[in-house]
């Protein structure tokens, strides 16, 4: 028995210690990487508590973001109709955020549909345990192959991904955007693998679902665009005809008609949560002027700026190409440059959103460990900002102007990577 026990506890100090190289600061801050394995922990343990704890008390009520959809395909499975918008207010008496006046126009719902449904026919609990599974099952896979970039245990790389707040945050509000990021993996994995045509056909599904990620799909479409293409509309062409058979064309119609009010409804409710360019420049504008939301002023300035602003990081972001390095991790930083373009480029990017350069994100920390560059002491001090998933208790401008911030970053150090390359 001992001897077992002297085994299982030298496999679990071996692990410990390859999943410590994964994400090791500079050797040159002697003590004080000390102190950021403190903070590091900190932030992930604290965020964990304050999950459970949520769990705890409110499961499966917490998530807002799947029962939007859950209703739905319960209210059509009554036979209801997807074009009446007071279907909401037949399942939950007070939504939060006035979440009632944006879910009937949400324009990804027809795609979610067909799978809703099915769901729907089990009680809340099981079929939002049931959905979790199914994002980590996915998560599960994608870990694997992020793992051969760098050489590093799979079950290291699991780990972290599984415990980062980013992910955690995604599945405890029910997002679709875990299952959407984790298709992202797969298909540059796919693209790493020589399937062209299935990864395009994945990244068609993932942009018909939000239209802004289009630009994490620019490498692998620089890279093999033909094939690429075919598949890109392939999978946007069975997204259209999923929807299509959901809710007919009277329902996408009414989607159409209703996209202006939807998008207003947000901006009005949820847009101090907004961590694109044009929430970011909008709380810039509301500090300089010490004014609060919503009554910030100067909307057209915002608008200016995020068009300038856009245009310039555009162009860098189509100029960057990987300097030295080979072929797996130059196209997970430039995927990850393209992804972090895409939050900044999008109408609304929230704070779960960090998710999508989750992996990439990863793969940077990995490939930085242990490194004396300014590009990783600078990354090693950002890695916390960006770890940071629980936003929802600051108020005014705050959450727009700090996630915002972590954006811009991300971008910033992806682009910084490739410049720098094998160097």
């Amino acid at each position: 028995m001992q001897e077992v026990f002297g085994v299982f506890g030298r496999s679990f100090v071996r692990v410990g210690r390859a999943c410590a190289r994964l994400m090791t600061p500079p050797r040159s801050w002697g003590r004080w990487g000390v102190v950021w394995w403190g903070l590091v922990g900190g932030l992930v343990i604290g965020q964990w508590l304050t999950l459970a704890w949520g769990l705890a008390l409110t499961f499966p009520r917490h998530t807002m973001d799947f029962a939007q959809h859950y209703y739905l395909g319960a209210w059509r499975n009554l036979g209801g109709a997807f074009t009446d918008p007071a279907w909401a207010l037949r399942w939950v008496a007070v939504w939060p955020n006035r979440l009632e006046t944006m879910m009937p126009y949400l324009p990804y719902q027809p795609l979610l549909l067909p799978w809703m449904q099915g769901l729907a026919r089990l009680p809340y609990a099981w079929a939002l345990l049931v959905w979790w599974a199914g994002a980590l099952g996915l998560w599960w896979w994608a870990a694997r192959d992020v793992a051969r970039v760098g050489g590093w245990a799979v079950g290291c790389v699991r780990l972290a991904l599984f415990l980062a707040p980013p992910l955690a945050y995604t599945l405890y509000l029910g997002n679709v955007d875990a299952y959407l990021a984790a298709l992202t993996v797969l298909a540059t994995v796919g693209l790493l693998h020589a399937h062209p045509v299935l990864s395009g056909y994945v990244w068609g599904w993932v942009v018909a679902f939000k239209p802004f990620l289009v630009f994490g799909a620019w490498p692998a479409w620089r890279r093999r665009p033909w094939a690429f293409g075919v598949g890109g509309l392939l999978g946007a062409g069975s997204a259209l005809g999923v929807a299509w058979a959901a809710v007919g064309r009277e329902g996408l119609a009414f989607l159409v008609r209703h996209l202006p009010a939807y998008q207003q409804a947000l901006q009005q409710h949820l847009a101090f949560f907004n961590g694109s360019l044009l929430g970011w420049w909008t709380a810039w504008l509301a500090v300089a002027r010490q004014a609060g939301w919503p009554l910030t002023p100067g909307a057209g300035l915002a608008r200016g700026l995020v068009l300038v602003t856009g245009m310039v990081l555009l162009g860098f972001t189509l100029r960057a190409r990987p300097r030295g390095l080979d072929e797996p991790l130059g196209l997970w930083l430039e995927t990850g440059l393209g992804l972090s373009l895409a939050l900044l480029l999008a109408p609304i990017a929230w704070p779960q959103y960090r998710v999508y350069v989750l992996a990439p994100a990863l793969i940077l920390t990995g490939w930085l460990a242990g490194r004396s560059s300014r590009l990783a002491h600078a990354w090693y001090g950002f890695l916390p900002f960006y770890l940071v998933g629980f936003l929802w208790p600051l108020e005014g401008w705050l959450p727009a102007l700090y996630l915002g911030s972590v954006h811009v970053g991300l971008w910033g150090f992806f682009w910084a990577a490739l410049r720098s390359g094998a160097s």
